[in-house]
């Protein structure tokens, strides 16, 4: 993955009208963009900034997930593009593998077959939530995005109660 910014810059608003961190107090956090498809071509910026968060994007998702889940990305939320991966069982491998690595970074699923968006918590083993591509309200994104973060709240604890469960029965 490429790096586009250091965590000491900070920006104020894109193109786009998504606001970027603007205080110095604050790092600037990333998005990390697993895709193919140019940012744009999936309703974000092409400024690589999109609701407060920098984007770094890479298209290869077996490498992008080894990275992720060894905890060194300094990305803050993930979002993939399930469309641009062959493979249906292996994609959902790797963001298995992916939660369970680093079960704090929140997951966004897109894709174009989604017949509309999913904020609920249905799919919590693979992600936090699903938005159809491309996004057509970039101002709906800060919201999706909040919502993914408390969803990865309840996917964290229910880790924390199975992870519990078993070793009650262990012991």
């Amino acid at each position: 993955m490429s790096e586009m910014v250091r965590a000491n810059e900070y920006f104020g608003h894109d193109q786009a009208g998504c606001e970027a961190v603007g205080s110095p107090s604050y790092p600037a956090q990333r998005l990390c963009l697993i895709s193919r498809a140019p940012a744009s071509q999936l309703g974000f910026s092409d400024t690589g900034f999109c609701a407060g968060m920098a984007i770094e994007q890479t298209g290869d998702l077996a490498s992008a997930v080894r990275r992720l889940a060894s905890r060194r990305s300094g990305c803050s939320l993930v979002v993939v593009n399930f469309d641009d991966f062959s493979g249906e069982s292996v994609v959902i491998d790797l963001l298995r593998r992916l939660r369970s690595r680093s079960p704090n970074l929140p997951v966004v699923l897109l894709s174009r077959t989604f017949r509309a968006n999913d904020l609920s918590q249905e799919r919590l083993a693979i992600a936090d939530i699903s938005l159809v591509a491309p996004i057509r309200d970039i101002t709906s994104i800060r919201p999706a995005f909040e919502i993914a973060a408390v969803n990865n709240a309840a996917w964290r604890e229910r880790r924390r109660g199975r992870m519990l469960e078993k070793a009650r029965q262990l012991s």
